[in-house]
């Protein structure tokens, strides 16, 4: 009873769409929207008239105007030709029409457009606030908005008369010009004061370019309102970019238009599709032609054809990963009331918050925005190569969305680095929404229950702690092998959406002892490791598969790493207590040997009188002194990484404010980092194994002194393999150029098997 009460309060929605019997992507693409349609119950109508039909509905002007007249006729009853009205009268009954209007929405998609994800629903389409026009942005800065897809609210008093209104005011120009219906609603919108768009059919009006950028493609919001018009982002409603087409594919533009319909088709870009034979029954009944047949067997083809995983995830998409097994693997223990501390555990939390899941994150327009940092390498290690290709740092900032997006393996058009995909290089979020320091703790997120399930671990408080940090990876991405931060009850990571392995090894693990007494460990941070489980077959652990809902428990001074099987999303925190103490590498004495306060202060001695007397404001010059002489010079190339124990002293009487030795070295990203100023040079100056005191910031106040010593410097690995992007981009660029230059832009087969 209450599933058909739900069902009842639903909004319906009709789909539409108009073409000649020549059109051959019309048939190919209303196929598809057929069966997507079908899938979830629209009522899908496809006219599909004679070239006679379409010349005296559009009286002289562009075929695109057809959609003007067949929603004018549709929602007022009548257009103003007359030779219009009876050909919509003989293809549409005063029933069928009835029945049509009885709807909420009347959607229109144009022939050469087709859904790709047809896992979606439409109703994710109409926002908090009801609008009377939903539609997205162009894909290009021709117009404000595409005409392409369209969703109008049938009862609105607006919508009735807008589509006469469209035909009768419409520029002239735009009659035949681009971009023909779709310029001609900008321009009387425009005139009307719905919104003041600074270009339109291609020409700039004159008006002042908007504070923020209107395309969402250029850094503007996702979601724009006005009073009428809830306006959506290209990649969400409809591109005619593939790669980022998150629900429809357009071919706007495009010169063989059925040839790249087609194409992605038999590549196995349609997500979920079904219904195929209760869709081509549909297209049938309505207008008996061989080419729906032929339209079809493409889809038909499609469904034998392609692999399940790119059915159901996408052409694009991170391939899942499988799980990793060894021969003297041990299962985590399975807990359900009782945790001695002793050993890992996993336990069921029950459903996660749903916030929190990536496809929410994905597309929340309010904690989407909240800035976040993205990790290459988790955890980042000392002696990591420098990256080959931009980006040329380890972290990177994005938006929370982009990272969502990027760990579904829907790459953000926006974001120069993530749109990349690159699987060599596989970035994951880092975000604490409690923190201290988020705007989206403060104003958006209230704090976390601890769940039920999970009482037993008696814990602190009754919320999860402000530093929990929340975790965004696609599949294959590690967490290298570490010992989390946890206090003596313990630390918990919990899984809330997707797939991952863990694997465990305790404190006394001899592999890792080995490690940690090399020349590389002595780089290393405390509670880290080189040494990788996942490359030994004959490594002896624990491990486990965690899914959305499910936890892990660990006590202090275990050793963990872990590999995203699908897209996941997980938490990490401790369980509290005191900080227990990490694993420190092996490092020579001399090593832990710093500088002096006395030697600083003689070094400040020197200079500091000096720099005060040339200038009266800071200097951004620095004084250097060596303490030793190194042997090897650092190489003349542009790029590499700096490792290096750095200790700094501040004030004239010298105070030592942080030390990296007994920690770990710290890293300058020669050529990479802007932030270094005129340290560059000097670094770029020394050599390894050379120690020096560099004086900088020198006022009477507060002076500064580095004591920098140089271990080792990395040069970047070489790589001469092209973007990804880039190929994608050459290739899908021919697709508007002449059809004899048509090159295909889907992944090579053995990438779409796996």
């Amino acid at each position: 009873f209450f599933a058909r009460c739900l069902i009842s309060m639903a909004p319906s929605f009709v789909a539409l769409t108009l073409f000649n019997d020549d059109y051959e992507v019309g048939f190919v693409c209303s196929a598809v929207n057929a069966a997507y349609c079908e899938s979830h119950g629209y009522k899908f109508v496809p006219l599909v008239l004679t070239r006679s039909d379409m010349e005296q509905l559009c009286e002289g002007r562009h075929f695109a105007w057809a959609k003007v007249a067949l929603l004018q006729w549709m929602l007022s009853g009548k257009c103003g030709n007359v030779a219009a009205n009876r050909v919509f009268e003989q293809k549409i009954s005063q029933d069928e029409r009835k029945e049509i209007m009885s709807a909420d929405w009347l959607v229109w998609l144009d022939a050469d457009l087709m859904v790709l994800d047809h896992s979606k629903l439409l109703t994710m389409f109409l926002g908090q606030r009801v609008k009377d026009l939903v539609l997205g942005e162009d894909m290009a800065e021709l117009d404000w908005l595409n005409t392409g897809l369209m969703l109008c609210r049938i009862k609105s008093p607006w919508i009735q008369t807008l589509w006469d209104d469209v035909w009768r005011d419409g520029e002239s120009r735009f009659h035949i010009g681009e971009f023909w219906d779709q310029s001609a609603l900008c321009g009387c919108l425009a005139r009307w004061g719905e919104f003041h768009p600074n270009v339109i059919g291609g020409q700039q009006t004159g008006a002042p370019a908007p504070k923020q950028p209107w395309y969402s493609w250029q850094g503007g919001p996702r979601v724009r309102e006005t009073s009428h018009l809830l306006v959506l982002d290209a990649g969400g409603t409809q591109t005619n970019n593939p790669r980022f087409a998150r629900f429809a594919f357009h071919a706007a533009g495009m010169k063989d238009k059925a040839h790249c319909c087609c194409h992605l088709i038999s590549a196995g870009a349609i997500q979920s599709l079904g219904s195929i034979e209760a869709a081509a029954a549909i297209c049938s009944a309505k207008y008996q032609s061989p080419t729906w047949q032929l339209a079809f067997d493409n889809l038909r083809s499609q469904s034998l054809g392609a692999s399940y995983s790119v059915r159901s995830s996408g052409l694009w998409r991170w391939p899942c990963h499988p799980r990793r097994c060894w021969t003297r693997e041990r299962e985590v223990l399975r807990i359900r009331d009782h945790w001695t501390r002793r050993e890992p555990g996993v336990c069921k939390t029950g459903p996660a918050p749903s916030w929190l899941a990536l496809q929410h994150l994905a597309e929340d327009v309010v904690r989407g925005e909240s800035p976040v940092e993205m990790m290459d390498r988790v955890p980042f290690r000392a002696d990591d190569l420098p990256p080959a290709s931009r980006p040329f740092g380890c972290r990177l900032r994005a938006r929370l969305w982009e990272g969502a997006r990027y760990s579904l393996g829907v790459p953000p058009a926006t974001h120069s680095a993530l749109r990349e995909m690159d699987s060599d290089r596989l970035w994951q979020v880092q975000w604490k929404p409690w923190g201290a320091a988020s705007k989206a703790g403060k104003n958006m997120t209230a704090p976390l229950d601890w769940p039920e399930s999970l009482a037993f671990l008696d814990h602190v408080g009754s919320y999860l702690p402000s530093e929990t940090c929340v975790h965004l990876a696609p599949p294959g991405a590690e967490q290298r092998l570490h010992q989390p931060e946890a206090g003596a009850a313990g630390w918990l990571l919990w899984q809330i959406d997707g797939v991952q392995q863990v694997v465990l090894l305790p404190p006394t693990c001899d592999a890792i002892a080995a490690d940690l007494k090399s020349s590389r460990g002595a780089l290393l941070q405390p509670g880290n490791s080189n040494y990788s489980p996942w490359l030994d077959d004959n490594a002896e652990l624990f491990s486990a598969v965690l899914r959305d809902g499910e936890a892990l428990v660990l006590p202090p001074g275990w050793w963990f790493t872990s590999r995203s099987l699908q897209p996941s999303a997980f938490l990490c925190c401790s369980l509290g207590g005191d900080p227990q103490p990490r694993m420190k590498p092996l490092i020579s004495q001399s090593m832990l040997v710093g500088s002096q306060s006395a030697s600083v202060k003689s070094f400040l001695g020197s200079v500091l009188p000096q720099a005060i007397d040339s200038s009266s404001s800071p200097s951004n010059s620095i004084n250097k002194r060596i303490v030793c002489p190194g042997g090897e010079a650092l190489p003349k190339k542009q790029r590499y990484n700096v490792i290096c124990h750095v200790e700094i002293f501040s004030g004239s009487s010298a105070v030592l404010k942080r030390s990296s030795r007994n920690f770990a070295p710290e890293v300058f990203c020669i050529g990479a980092d802007p932030s270094l100023g005129p340290l560059e040079a000097v670094l770029r100056s020394m050599y390894v194994g050379e120690r020096a005191l560099l004086a900088m910031e020198l006022t009477p106040d507060e002076p500064k002194v580095l004591d920098i010593e140089i271990l080792q410097v990395l040069l970047p690995a070489s790589s001469e393999k092209p973007s990804a992007v880039q190929c994608y981009t050459e290739a899908w660029q021919t697709w508007f150029e002449e059809p004899t230059k048509w090159r295909p832009v889907a992944p090579k087969q053995d990438i779409v098997s796996r």
